[in-house]
């Protein structure tokens, strides 16, 4: 199965937040199932730098699912105000802005948010509040996912050569080492300047995340920015038509 979703070259954790994206017969999650996550899984995994990880199984759909809800919680609190995007997410949401139930997962709701943080499941509308209980829940819950996957440099012995670099894992398991990399990577964003780069994608019905690191970027994908130039000026015209 091979992973049908965006993936942009973003960072890791914008990476996640896209796995709940629009198409035109809704809002999809792509973490609905264990495949769907694997075939994400494995489409990212060469920038997951797994390079001496243990062996062993990915981790499962509920995990990255959890995970991904507190992600998208901090993020989304992290747009600069008047960069949330305009009218992408909420008009691919029905105009709720809750993008946390999409139709693939049949209406059983997203874990968002991990039960841990606390969360009502709605992180459709980027939260204002850096310092809500919410916004902090979900903090923790990307800690702890860090801490559950260290890592340091290791000097790895070779017969005849000098040592070679290595990473040592602590024991922890595959599925936490990749849970940790995508933690990390939200808290790089999250600690970072990047973070006053953070978009919400504002063309008509995309609910996407993007890091603006081009001046003139305002939508994900070139696509985005097609539709959105398309809508403008069908708004222009039915104006002018309409006086």
């Amino acid at each position: 199965m091979s992973y049908k979703g965006p993936l942009r070259d973003e960072p890791l954790a914008i990476e996640l937040h896209n796995t709940v994206y629009a198409t035109s017969a809704g809002v999809v999650d792509a973490l609905a199932d264990d495949d769907g996550a694997v075939a994400w899984l494995e489409a990212l995994a060469p920038r997951l730098a797994l390079a001496g990880a243990p062996e062993g199984a990915w981790p499962n759909a509920a995990e990255l699912r959890a995970l991904r809800g507190a992600v998208r919680v901090a993020l989304r609190a992290a747009v600069p105000a008047g960069c949330n995007g305009g009218e992408g997410a909420s008009t691919a949401a029905g105009g709720s802005g809750d993008e946390a139930t999409p139709t693939s997962a049949g209406g059983s709701g997203d874990e968002a948010t991990p039960s841990s943080a606390g969360s009502s499941g709605d992180e459709g509308a980027p939260a204002t509040a850096h310092g809500s209980a919410k916004v902090r829940a979900a903090i923790d819950a990307i800690n702890l996912a860090s801490r559950h996957s260290p890592r340091s440099p290791r000097a790895d012995c070779q017969d005849g050569a000098p040592p070679a670099l290595g990473t040592d894992f602590h024991g922890a398991s595959r599925a936490h080492v990749v849970l940790g990399a995508l933690a990390g990577d939200a808290i790089e964003l999250l600690t970072s300047p990047h973070r006053e780069q953070l978009r919400l994608c504002g063309a008509p019905g995309c609910v996407l995340m993007f890091l603006k690191e081009h001046p003139r970027r305002e939508w994900c994908s070139d696509g985005c920015g097609n539709r959105a130039r398309q809508a403008r000026h069908y708004a222009r015209t039915r104006h002018r038509d309409a006086r």
